[in-house]
């Protein structure tokens, strides 16, 4: 999928230590990770604020997507641990691509699905490791 809309997307290039996105912004763009290394983070509030990272995502693999779902703010930051390249696709441009061409819709909807299940079930492991003992 990720080849099939390549030439609609902006390389990006970002040195060690940026944000690329930052939890609460109120951006809707696509970003796809084509080198490098990126940490997801959240803050978090309990003995003290700080943020934690709950991610770290390979290569290929698309970026803090949620908010491209749903139009809500950011619910994440992806902070640049080892310096990275990135794909931008535009909000408004991909959706026009989905709707000139359903196929690429379809197997990005398909990727998102797949994407969101291997979540899940990595999540459901995790909360049955934690009432093991």
């Amino acid at each position: 999928m990720l080849e099939e809309l390549s030439h609609h997307g902006e390389l990006v290039n970002l040195p060690k230590g940026s944000f690329l996105l930052k939890e609460g912004d109120k951006r809707w763009d696509l970003f796809f990770l084509l080198n490098g290394k990126v940490e997801i983070t959240m803050y978090v509030i309990k003995n003290e604020h700080r943020d934690v990272t709950i991610y770290r995502p390979e290569p290929g693999e698309m970026l803090e997507k949620f908010s491209f779902i749903d139009g809500s703010p950011r619910s994440a930051s992806v902070r640049v641990s080892e310096k990275s390249v990135v794909s931008k696709f535009a909000y408004n441009t991909l959706i026009k691509q989905f709707d000139d061409n359903p196929n690429l819709g379809y197997l990005f909807m398909n990727s998102l699905t797949e994407t969101f299940v291997k979540r899940l079930r990595r999540s459901d492991s995790g909360q049955r490791d934690f009432f093991m003992w």
